[in-house]
């Protein structure tokens, strides 16, 4: 759900350990990327612009926005991609490695481009999740389809 993306300044202060009006102040002076904007006197911003600015939301836990380059998506290369993302959720409930979830996956046909937000334990670097994720979709698709 939409909603669930969007936080006040309090919640997304709360979620990304931050200190007392430290979103607020990022907003006031656009600091943040561009998903944010006031309602009444409330701050509202959108985890994904979190994510950019602060990237860690728990102490258990960490999430890492990840965007990739595509060559091209068939139909059943989109179909190979949504297993891929599937297995790996599966594999992050079931065994006891570096990947807790797969939050979220944006596929932009238009400038060939995925977005994917992993949760991930916080001693693994965004740059080993980046590399997992790369080769396991790279492996399934059989071929270089991520640059």
């Amino acid at each position: 759900m939409i909603l669930n993306e969007i936080l006040t300044a309090s919640e997304a202060e709360e979620q990304f350990n931050l200190k007392p009006g430290t979103v607020r102040a990022a907003c006031t002076r656009g600091l943040l990327p561009n998903d944010y904007r006031k309602s009444g006197n409330t701050w509202l911003v959108t985890k994904n612009a979190m994510m950019k600015k602060y990237g860690l939301n728990s102490t258990t836990s960490s999430s890492s926005l990840i965007t990739y380059d595509y060559k091209s998506l068939s139909d059943a290369d989109y179909h190979k991609l949504e297993n891929v993302i599937r297995n790996f959720k599966i594999n992050a409930i079931n065994t006891d490695n570096a990947f807790l979830d797969i939050e979220s996956v944006k596929i932009d046909i238009i400038c060939h481009k995925i977005e994917v937000i992993i949760k991930h334990k916080p001693n693994f670097s965004t740059l080993n999740v980046r590399r997992m994720f790369k080769a396991g979709a790279n492996k399934a698709l059989g071929q270089d389809f991520i640059e």
